[in-house]
């Protein structure tokens, strides 16, 4: 039997959802530790190995029943139980920037049911005072839960309910702050338009409540949606009003995100040193603010800038810091995206093999979390690595599959780029109409002033010249041309300068052929032609033109261009996608056969025998169609 104060006690615990510790039995219920251990000695309660009390779901039931009849004891102890775990949210919330990011999960993954048993309470009971320092709290939790569907159902739900109680500027901030962070889920959940509709109700708040940093957070994941969408301008726009006007009343971190959106806007147009500049003053702000968690995302991205510099010294050295702080946090979004970017290094490097192993183990991650925009970026990541070995059915099948993801997040710009990729793999099939409508697509998805522009007027020229539209290609490449110029991708202009040199070499106009040549030849080198799309297509028509030019030159550049071939062909050490590579790709097997006829000619030996196994086609998936996106 059970005297009266061990009843009450006993009724009371079954307010807890999920187990509790001893201090929690103690500070929410009027239970001591004696009346604890009565109630486990009388098998009420289960004292479990990880030092917390559990209680038969049957008997729960049956005690929260006695505690419902028991009235202000009940509401009492309801409240006690909401404040105190509304007041643990908001103590975990800094945890969350810092590099013990498991151990705060752990801990509320744990407490998850008394958690949100707590905000519905303090939801249901209008409790500003509580509910308002937990929204961070509550919103990292389910960010790092990768919960994104539940996340915007959680915060939507509490402004919808708690808005017609909101009299005051001071609630209707709280208003603004939880359509927030419903917003944020919704922009991860694809829903674009809904994220634009909440930024504009929220800047109308913050003109209520006089919040110049309520407004600038909107404006932000305005900006954010619209450059995702490759809307450069207009996101412009959006963050010009608050990067503009004065800071003193923004908080730190949001000036820092509106630096780092302004950085990626700068990335995004191919101005990579601004993006640069940009980001690293961001960097600062996370780093006197000891976010680390931004700190690891803004480290990550000037490696990505860095890579695309051709500085890749300095990208191994931001994209290391960054995975030292992203596993030091078990931050597995992150982790992933910068094991992503490794591979991108692997990639221009040549080391397509150590670019799928990574490009294949943050697919896996982001399958296993259910994180459907980095599952976009790899597989076509992983179709670009297979249209470099000239396993070209396998490429078309990972871009299929990024493409219908792009396609249903309404990722714009990863459209754009997955539809560039297909036109140089269809190019390479010598697919020359599917290769300019995939090109001509993605231009009318992307602004004038995007990076990836260039990429596509390149590839366009590519077929143009290929259909003998040639005024056309020239166009094309000029425009291809001028991008990169201005984005400074000297390893991409090298490229577009071989493909002029190309286009006048099959018009027959040689000199001027050779005129590109001579521009592209005296920076002809390994590490300038590493990460262009195709840097043995600038061996090979720097050779042709150098050739029918009767240029001396020309046997030094197929050499090079052969010992390059062979350097990353080494690399490989499948046997199978080693051939594909060399024997697949139809300029790689150019090169080979030029060098070794070049090669038996100086030696006297006897002319190349074409017909030879190393030569031949592993199978005609060169000239299989591939499925044309829709």
């Amino acid at each position: 039997l059970l005297n009266v104060a061990e009843q009450k006690a006993l009724a009371q615990l079954s307010v807890f959802q999920s187990g509790f510790s001893r201090s929690m039995g103690t500070d929410i219920t009027t239970a001591s530790v004696s009346i604890l251990q009565k109630l486990v000695h009388k098998s009420l309660l289960r004292l479990e190995g990880d030092g917390r009390y559990r209680m038969h779901p049957l008997l729960q039931q049956f005690a929260a029943e006695q505690l419902s009849q028991l009235g202000v004891v009940a509401e009492e102890t309801a409240a006690q139980h909401g404040r105190y775990y509304l007041n643990f949210v908001a103590q975990q919330a800094p945890q969350f920037h810092g590099l013990e990011l498991s151990v705060v999960m752990a801990a509320m993954q744990q407490d998850n049911d008394n958690i949100e048993a707590a905000w519905q309470w303090g939801i249901r009971h209008t409790a500003w005072d509580a509910v308002h320092p937990a929204i961070p709290g509550m919103s990292y939790y389910y960010r790092h839960s990768h919960l994104y569907e539940t996340g915007a159902n959680l915060f939507g739900q509490a402004a919808q309910q708690l808005r017609p109680q909101a009299q005051n500027p001071s609630q209707q901030a709280i208003i603004a702050r939880l359509l927030l962070e419903q917003s944020f889920f919704f922009f991860f959940l694809g829903h674009f338009e809904t994220v634009i509709t909440i930024a504009q109700e929220v800047i109308a708040l913050a003109a209520v409540c006089q919040s110049p940093d309520m407004e600038a957070e909107a404006r932000y994941r305005w900006a954010r949606v619209l450059y995702t969408q490759g809307q450069y301008a207009a996101a412009e726009e959006q963050l010009a009003p608050v990067l503009n006007g004065p800071q003193d009343q923004i908080h730190p971190l949001n000036h820092a995100r509106l630096l780092t959106q302004k950085g990626h806007l700068c990335f995004f147009q191919g101005q990579l040193q601004p993006a640069h500049q940009w980001l690293e003053e961001a960097l600062a702000v996370y780093q006197a603010e000891g976010d680390k968690g931004n700190e690891a995302k803004l480290l990550h991205q000037l490696g990505e800038i860095a890579l695309h510099m051709q500085v890749p010294d300095q990208a191994v050295v931001y994209l290391q810091q960054a995975l030292t702080i992203a596993q030091a946090r078990d931050d597995k979004e992150l982790e992933s995206n910068t094991i992503a970017t490794l591979g991108n290094l692997s990639l221009d490097a040549g080391d397509y093999v150590q670019a799928m192993a990574y490009y294949t183990q943050v697919l896996h991650t982001a399958q296993q979390y259910g994180i459907k925009q980095i599952m976009c970026a790899q597989h076509v990541c992983l179709g670009t690595v297979m249209w470099h070995l000239g396993l070209y059915e396998q490429a078309d099948v990972h871009y299929q599959s990024g493409y219908r993801l792009a396609k249903e997040l309404d990722l714009v710009f990863s459209q754009a780029t997955t539809l560039v990729s297909w036109a140089y793999l269809a190019y390479s099939r010598g697919q020359w109409s599917q290769a300019i409508s995939c090109a001509q697509q993605a231009l009318t998805l992307m602004e004038p002033t995007s990076g990836v522009v260039g990429d596509a007027y390149h590839v366009l020229g590519n077929a143009l010249t290929a259909t003998k539209r040639w005024d056309e290609a020239k166009a094309a490449y000029q425009a291809a041309l001028y991008q990169r110029e201005q984005a400074e991708r000297s390893n991409f202009v090298l490229e577009t300068l071989a493909a002029l040199a190309h286009l006048a070499l099959v018009r027959g106009q040689i000199d001027q052929a050779r005129v590109y040549a001579e521009r592209i030849i005296i920076h002809l080198q390994p590490e300038t032609v590493a990460g262009a799309d195709e840097p043995l297509r600038i061996y090979w028509w720097t050779y042709q033109a150098l050739a029918a030019a009767n240029d001396a030159r020309a046997a030094e550049v197929l050499k090079s261009g052969y010992e390059f071939l062979q350097m990353r062909a080494a690399k490989i050490d499948d046997d199978l996608m080693r051939r594909s590579y060399l024997q697949n790709v139809a300029v790689h097997r150019d090169i080979m056969m030029a060098y070794e006829e070049r090669w038996a000619a100086r030696s006297g030996s006897t002319a190349v025998n074409l017909n030879k196994p190393r030569y031949t086609v592993l199978n005609n998936s060169h000239y299989r169609k591939s499925t044309p996106p829709s």
